[in-house]
């Protein structure tokens, strides 16, 4: 049995309410936003070298292939999609930021990658 004061409640403005402007404001406050995604190669140094340039990212790791053109042959190495919500002004530092990966763990190219977002922070 569970006794915790909140089963069957739900919090104002989460849940099957509406939004309460009472406890939050008169609206939710939504602004478009940019989700930038970074794929590279897995390293240590990857949080060290965003960090330079933006307060936040996900990272998020995973398997990556590709075919190398010297023999043909697929090479798999581990891999990390770096994704970072920012504005459209900040293609700039996200270039920089790249670029930066690239030298640093000298890699052959990062993709980089951005769609328009609709952000509401909650």
């Amino acid at each position: 049995m569970n006794h915790s004061p909140i089963v069957g409640r739900t919090t104002p403005g989460i849940g099957p309410s509406t939004w309460q402007s009472s406890a939050y404001g008169d609206s939710p406050k939504s602004t478009a936003s940019v989700v930038y995604r970074l794929y590279t190669e897995t390293r240590d140094n990857l949080a060290d070298i965003i960090a330079r340039y933006f307060p936040g990212a996900t990272l998020t790791h995973g398997s990556g292939i590709w075919t190398d053109d010297a023999n043909g042959k697929l090479v798999f190495e581990r891999s990390t999609v770096v994704e970072i919500v920012a504005t459209r002004d900040d293609l700039q530092r996200i270039a920089n930021l790249a670029g930066d990966i690239k030298h640093v763990n000298a890699q052959t190219c990062v993709l980089v990658t951005w769609s328009d977002v609709a952000r509401l922070d909650v």
